[in-house]
């Protein structure tokens, strides 16, 4: 790991699930999302009067392809439909982060629609040798914002993040292995749909694996 990256690949291993340097490389994210909506309001006459009776909340949990088959798809318009195939993927472009649902070989740019931020604040254990290697490994403590919208549904979401970065020791070229590992739990936040507002709750976890050289 170079010093001159070394808080924004910590802060990518929590919150961007971040390509390791591997620019080329595609790496897929999961994400568990739950909303919490309203639910019926009905008035109901009674000996003493009207009741308000509220219903249950109405609970919806998103897989990563359920959301991506049942939401962001047809907000969208994807034309062909995503299939069951589909993922959420990450990659990087000029240093630039890029969202993407890969589905087979169709690939989809949402980068205009989802977004994650780190906080500025972050908490880094481990150790960082001479040559700027996480040896064995890096552990980076930070918040998390997921942030998405498609124009129709809209939400954001924050949570506690955690990723390690590990590196191998290198061969007599130079050339290592970079292993980063990401996980932003318990988030929560609110947003809107066309059924007006809602709770949520979501998981997000990535890994990426790439090979760097010390020159």
């Amino acid at each position: 790991m170079k010093i001159g990256i070394l808080t924004s690949t910590i802060a990518a291993a929590v919150c961007a699930f971040a390509v390791s340097n591997a620019r080329a490389q595609t790496n897929f994210v999961t994400l568990t999302l739950t909303t919490y909506q309203q639910g019926t309001t009905n008035f109901v006459n009674s000996a003493h009067g009207t009741n308000i009776v509220y219903a249950p909340p109405t609970v919806t949990t998103y897989s990563t392809v359920k959301f991506i088959q049942q939401v962001l798809g047809p907000d969208i318009g994807a034309n062909p439909p995503f299939t069951s195939a589909a993922k959420l993927g990450q990659t990087s472009v000029d240093d630039i982060t890029k969202w993407l649902v890969v589905d087979g070989t169709n690939v989809v740019d949402i980068t205009g629609i989802v977004s994650v931020t780190p906080s500025s604040t972050q908490i880094i254990s481990g150790t960082i040798t001479t040559n700027f290697l996480s040896t064995p490994k890096v552990t980076g403590l930070i918040l998390g914002t997921l942030q998405y919208n498609d124009g129709k549904v809209q939400f954001s979401v924050t949570g506690l993040g955690t990723g390690t970065t590990s590196d191998t020791i290198p061969n007599n070229a130079g050339v290592y292995t970079e292993t980063i590992k990401s996980t932003i739990m318990e988030m929560t936040g609110e947003g809107t749909n066309p059924n007006g507002p809602f709770l949520a709750t979501a998981k997000l976890s990535g890994s990426s694996k790439g090979q760097l050289s010390l020159f």
